[in-house]
C-alpha cells in the first residue's frame, strides 16, 4: 500500500477520536460533492459498455457478474445481508508449476537455491493473501507451501485452494536475478494486449474489489476508506458506475466480499474499527444500508459531506452501531434544516462521545447511561432456611465434587429414582460489563443433550432427554466438558444460592403417602470449561442450578431433581444485593413521649403529659412516678 493511500485513509479518523478532515474530491458547479461516475447524455442514455484502457477486461461482462455476485440476497426483498465466509478446507491442495529459477544467482546453493525460493514464495504470497489478514496482524495467517517437488528445471509446489490466488499474484516477480513463471490449472492465463477472449467475470470481480478494499484499508489506524466513490480511478476505468444497476449492487457487492475475509465476527470486530463514506452524495442510505449488517460493531462513522437534509434519511441506522463512539455529520443539509438534531442522535446511539470531533458525553457518563438498569424492587441477599446444615454440606460437597469425581458424586447422591435434565439458553443476557469483549460461545457439547422445551417439541426427544438413575446421569456426565467452580468461601460473590424447606418429597420408606420434608435449592453463579490436557480454561460460562433434596442414599441425603442450564457468561451484578435506605431516625418530641406513656400506661393524654411534665420530661422517671402514685389516681385519669 502507497504511503498516500495510508494519510488518505487515515485523515478522517485521527487516533480514532479525533475530528474529520475534507477530502480533496470533485465537486459540480454548485460545489456539490460528486459521487457519480461518466455523465449521461441528454437522452439518458449512459456511455456504452467497453473494455478498460489497457486492462483486458470485459466491461459489460464484469457489470453483469456484479449484479449476480448479490443477486442471491436481493432476489429474497428487503435489505441485502452479507454472506457468512465459509473457509475452504485445508485438507484440498493445489498443485502449481514454478519455473525460469534454475540459472539465478542463488542457483549455486546446495540445493540449487529450492529453499531459497520456497522462502520468497511463502514471503510474497503472505504479503498478497486475505486483503486484511496480508498486512502482519495475525501470523497464522501467513501462506505456507505444504509440500514441493523438483523434477528437472521445475518446481512443483502444493498450495491450499484459498491461497492460489495469492501466489498466482507472485507470477512474473524477479528471482535473484530471474523472473519466475508460475502456472497451473487455477491460474488464469494473464491477457495479452491483443488477447481478444475476456477473463472469468467471477475472478474479475472478486479480485478488483479485492485490490479496492486493499488499497482503501489502513492497518495502523483500522480504518476502511470509502469516500467520494464515484472519483475513483480503478472504478470508473471498468464502467462500475455507468448504470443505475451497478451503482445500486456495487455497495452490497462489496461488502459481501468484505466479509468473506473474516472468519469470526470477532476477528472484523478487531480489524475494522472505522468506516468513512464521506464524499458520496448520499441522500439517504439505501444504497449503503448493508454497512449495518457487516460492521455492526463500528466504533467511528464518518458520513460528513453528503446531502442528508434529516434524520429521517439515516432512520435505517437508528440503534444499529451499538458501539459508535464517533459520528460525523458534519457539512450535510440536515445541520441547517432540522435544529436540534444532534439531541435525537443522541438518543439513537448510547455509546457516542463525539459528534462532528465535538465531546457531547465524557466517559463517566457514558458508563453511567450503560450500565444495568435498577430493579424496581431492592435486590436482597439470599433466603436460607437450612438450621441442620444439610443443605450447606450439600452444596459444598457437591460442586466440588462435579469438578473432580463425577462418578463418586453419582454414587453418592441420586439413586434410581432421581431425574437429571440439562437445558442450554443462547439467548441468555450477557455480562454488560465486559459486553465490548463477547466471543462465540459454541454449544457443541451441550447442545444434543440440551432439554430446552422452548425449542424441543417433538415428545420423543424430550423423553429421551430426561435422565433417571445413576448409570445414565453418569453416562451425561462423562459427556461434558470438565468444569472448575469458583470457591464457594472466598469467591462468595460469585454465588446465589437460595434454600427453602419443600413439602411433599416422596418418603423411601413409604410409610407417609403424602410425602416427607425436605429442601428446594436453587443455585446461580458460573464455571469454566477446562482444557483435561493442560488444565487452562477455555470457556466462561454462567449457569443456573435447581435441586430438590429427600432423604435417602449412603448419606441420608439424595438428589430428587436437577435441573441445570447453562448461558453464557452474564456475570454476577444481577444478585448483588442493595443496601436497604437508612431513614433518619424520627425526632422525639413532647407530643410523641406523651403517646408512648399514655401507650404504656393506659392514662389519656392529659395525664400522660402532666406526668411528664412534673418529671422534667424524662420518661424513665415519668414511668416511675406513675407506678407510685397508679393507685392514688381518678378513673378518668386512664382511657
Amino acid at each position: 500500500m502507497t504511503a498516500g493511500a495510508l494519510k488518505r485513509s487515515s485523515d478522517n479518523f485521527s487516533h480514532h477520536r479525533g475530528g474529520a478532515k475534507r477530502r480533496n474530491v470533485r465537486t459540480d458547479r454548485d460545489g456539490d460533492l460528486v459521487m457519480d461516475g461518466p455523465k449521461r447524455d441528454r437522452v439518458g442514455k449512459t456511455t456504452g459498455p467497453g473494455r478498460a484502457r489497457g486492462g483486458g477486461i470485459n466491461t459489460a461482462a464484469l457489470q453483469r457478474e456484479v449484479l449476480k455476485h448479490v443477486a442471491s440476497d436481493s432476489s429474497q426483498g428487503g435489505p441485502i445481508r452479507a454472506a457468512k465466509s465459509r473457509p475452504t478446507p485445508q485438507g484440498h491442495l493445489v498443485e502449481l508449476k514454478v519455473t525460469g529459477w534454475t540459472n539465478s544467482k542463488a542457483s549455486t546453493q546446495d540445493d540449487r537455491g529450492v529453499s531459497s525460493l520456497i522462502g520468497f514464495l511463502e514471503r510474497h504470497a503472505s504479503k498478497r493473501g486475505s486483503l486484511f489478514t496480508q498486512k502482519g496482524r495475525n501470523p497464522a495467517h501467513t501462506t505456507r507451501i505444504k509440500k514441493s517437488k523438483v523434477e528437472g528445471d521445475v518446481l512443483f509446489i502444493y498450495v491450499p485452494t484459498e491461497e492460489v490466488s495469492a501466489y498466482a499474484k507472485v507470477d512474473g516477480f524477479v528471482f535473484a536475478g530471474k523472473n519466475i513463471k508460475i502456472e497451473g490449472a487455477s491460474i488464469r492465463a494473464k491477457s495479452s494486449p491483443n488477447r481478444q477472449t475476456s477473463p472469468e467475470p467471477a475472478n474479475d470481480v472478486k479480485e478488483l474489489f479485492q485490490d479496492f478494499l486493499s488499497s482503501r484499508y489502513n492497518l495502523e489506524t483500522k480504518v476502511l476508506d470509502l469516500s467520494a466513490l464515484g472519483t475513483d480511478a480503478k472504478l470508473n476505468s471498468v464502467g462500475m458506475f455507468n448504470t443505475t444497476s451497478t451503482q445500486s449492487k456495487f455497495f452490497p457487492a462489496l461488502m459481501k466480499i468484505c466479509d468473506a475475509q473474516f472468519k469470526t465476527a470477532q476477528e472484523k470486530k478487531e480489524t475494522i474499527q472505522s468506516v468513512a463514506l464521506a464524499g458520496n452524495e448520499l441522500s439517504n442510505i439505501t444504497a449503503v444500508t448493508t454497512l449495518a449488517q457487516t460492521f455492526p460493531d463500528l466504533q467511528n462513522l464518518d458520513l460528513s459531506g453528503n446531502k442528508f437534509d434529516s434524520l429521517n434519511c439515516l432512520i435505517g441506522w437508528k440503534n444499529k452501531f451499538r458501539y459508535l463512539e464517533h459520528l460525523v455529520l458534519s457539512n450535510n443539509p440536515l445541520e441547517q434544516l432540522q435544529p436540534g438534531w444532534e439531541t435525537e442522535i443522541l438518543q439513537w446511539y448510547p455509546r457516542l462521545r463525539l459528534l462532528n470531533g465535538v465531546q457531547v458525553r465524557t466517559e463517566e457518563e457514558v458508563a453511567e447511561r450503560n450500565k444495568p438498569k435498577k430493579a424496581p424492587l431492592p435486590i436482597l441477599g439470599p433466603n436460607f432456611q437450612d438450621e441442620a446444615q444439610i443443605a450447606e454440606t450439600f452444596i459444598t460437597s457437591f460442586f466440588a465434587g462435579f469438578d473432580t469425581d463425577r462418578s463418586a458424586l453419582v454414587n453418592m447422591y441420586y439413586d434410581t429414582d432421581s431425574n437429571f435434565s440439562l437445558n442450554v439458553n443462547t439467548h441468555a443476557m450477557r455480562d454488560p460489563i465486559q459486553q465490548m469483549g463477547h466471543k462465540t460461545q459454541g454449544w457443541d457439547a451441550y447442545i444434543r443433550l440440551s432439554r430446552n422445551l422452548k425449542h424441543l417439541n417433538n415428545p420423543g426427544p424430550r423423553a429421551a432427554r430426561k435422565f433417571q438413575g445413576p448409570d445414565e446421569i453418569r453416562k451425561v456426565w462423562t459427556q461434558l466438558p470438565a468444569t472448575r467452580h469458583p470457591n464457594l468461601i472466598t469467591d462468595q460473590q460469585k454465588w446465589s444460592i437460595d434454600c427453602q424447606h419443600q413439602p411433599g418429597v416422596p418418603d423411601p420408606s413409604g410409610q407417609c403417602p403424602t410425602g416427607v420434608g425436605g429442601f428446594l435449592i436453587t443455585v446461580h453463579g458460573e464455571y469454566e470449561e477446562l482444557d483435561t490436557t493442560n488444565g487452562k480454561a477455555t470457556k466462561h460460562r454462567s449457569f443456573d442450578r435447581t435441586f430438590i433434596l429427600g432423604p435417602g442414599g449412603p448419606s441420608g441425603v439424595k438428589v430428587v431433581s436437577d435441573l441445570w442450564t447453562v448461558r453464557a457468561y452474564g456475570g454476577y451484578v444481577a444478585w448483588k444485593p442493595e443496601g436497604l435506605q437508612q431513614h433518619p431516625p424520627q425526632q422525639e418530641t413532647p407530643k410523641n413521649l406523651a403517646e408512648e406513656i399514655s401507650r404504656i400506661t393506659s392514662m389519656n393524654i392529659m395525664y400522660s403529659r402532666m406526668c411528664l411534665a412534673e418529671n422534667g420530661g424524662d420518661v424513665q422517671k415519668a414511668l416511675a412516678a406513675f407506678e407510685a402514685a397508679k393507685a392514688n389516681l381518678p378513673q378518668d385519669a386512664f382511657v
